[in-house]
């Protein structure tokens, strides 16, 4: 684990109880599918800035390159009160790129 992007997305699902944010592809009821969200950025704080770290989208594509994982989506939000990169995998790639990271 080398980066702190790496160590921020294995702590943050070993501290929540069933790992980063559950959900599924509400368009298609009859076969749904499980991803995860990773969201890693920042918000508006109470002096109305934003820290925006424009690194973060180039540090998460390097981490899925290195462990050789396709994102199924990986998307720079910016708005008014929000900077962040949302990584969204199907569960079976989160677990391997939790688990490729926790091995390295």
């Amino acid at each position: 684990m080398s980066s702190h992007i790496e160590r921020l997305m294995v702590r943050s699902h070993d501290e929540r109880e069933n790992g980063w944010c559950k959900t599924t592809n509400a368009l298609d009821p009859n076969n749904q599918k499980i991803y995860r969200i990773i969201k890693i950025g920042n918000v508006m704080n109470c002096n109305g800035e934003i820290i925006r770290d424009h690194t973060t989208y180039g540090q998460i594509r390097s981490i899925l390159d290195k462990y050789n994982i396709q994102p199924d989506e990986l998307k720079q939000i910016e708005e008014k009160t929000e900077h962040a990169v949302e990584l969204r995998l199907h569960e079976e790639k989160y677990q391997n790129l939790i688990n490729s990271i926790k091995s390295n």
